[in-house]
């Protein structure tokens, strides 16, 4: 077993953010009596879609814990 030197990578800091909120937007989007609960994640610009059986309150809100 050989020991190799572990570096860090190089950040650029023009890429870090100040900005520290999160919005999440989300939907049920119905496609062929299929549904799918949509989220999006601001300003990650992050998308989560998950299949959801009915809209509940207590299917929708497993569903965005989930994600």
């Amino acid at each position: 077993m050989t020991k190799r030197l572990v570096k860090r990578a190089v950040v650029d800091e023009d890429l870090i953010s100040e900005e520290k909120d999160l919005i999440l937007h989300s939907d049920v989007m119905h496609i062929d009596r299929n549904m799918f609960l949509v989220t999006v994640c601001d300003p990650l610009q992050l998308t989560l879609q998950v299949h959801i059986e009915q809209e509940s309150h207590a299917v929708l809100g497993m569903a965005l814990q989930g994600q």
